[in-house]
């Protein structure tokens, strides 16, 4: 299942004086997040062409936008996940990631696609992924009101 793919955005009004690849910048901060949280899925570990430049993504040396363009085809898919990372982007990446990405970073560059692809950036999603996560954990594993024992 795709979650997300550069296309749904180029179609948005893409600005014109941007590359491309910034279409998926949220993308690659949303999966540098599941990965320092593992909830990458071991696929991208055991392929012998993505292990190495995960471990780069991992240690801050590549970008996390390069990594989805060049070993995630550009997409973001439920491939990318473990069962608890696809619950939770089932659950949040689809209907809020990106409104909280424009929020983030509003006011603060021309447009949405013209957010930087730095680690400084990417660090400014972690809190609020976090937040993310654990509301819907909370949620997850809370009992219903009826189910008191």
């Amino acid at each position: 299942m795709k979650y997300d793919q550069p296309d749904h955005h180029w179609d948005n009004n893409f600005p014109s004086d941007v590359s491309e690849d910034n279409a998926m910048t949220h993308m690659g901060y949303f999966f540098a997040w599941a990965l320092s949280r593992d909830l990458v899925s071991d696929f991208h570990r055991e392929e012998a062409d993505s292990a190495e430049p995960l471990e780069q993504v991992a240690k801050r040396q590549m970008s996390p936008r390069d990594y989805v363009i060049q070993f995630c085809d550009s997409q973001l898919t439920n491939e990318d996940f473990t069962e608890t990372g696809n619950s939770f982007v089932a659950h949040y990446y689809i209907d809020q990631y990106f409104n909280d990405f424009c929020k983030r970073f509003e006011g603060q560059f021309d447009t949405i696609y013209h957010v930087d692809d730095h680690w400084e950036n990417a660090d400014k999603m972690a809190p609020l992924l976090d937040k993310r996560f654990e509301e819907w954990k909370t949620r997850r594993d809370s009992k219903p009101w009826w189910k008191f024992w």
